[in-house]
């Protein structure tokens, strides 16, 4: 699926062993010129892994609303224009 996905949304509870479910070698798998967004867990995704892609053009759009460190944010993918990083609020509301 990687190979001829034009954009991948990862949408997954948290690995309870620590794992990343986005990593280099699955990366190294996703279609050139894909997308890829992550709305799951900041834990699950490689983000250096990720701002390589960018780099080598793997990946043209990355949209991240979750954070490996937050809500301190991977200073590579900040100043890379294909990426669009904004913050998950899901918590914040008086609701949860």
């Amino acid at each position: 699926m990687l190979a001829i996905s034009d954009c991948v949304v990862l949408a997954t509870p948290a690995s309870p062993d620590g794992k990343k479910l986005i990593n280099k070698d699955r990366l190294s798998k996703f279609k050139w010129g894909s997308r890829f967004v992550n709305i799951a867990r900041g834990s699950l995704v490689d983000e250096e892994a990720v701002a390589d892609a960018v780099d080598e053009g793997r990946l043209i759009g990355v949209g991240l609303d979750v954070h490996g460190f937050e809500p301190k944010v991977n200073a590579r993918l900040n100043g890379m224009r294909q990426v669009t990083l904004t913050s998950h609020n899901a918590g914040g509301t008086l609701e949860t």
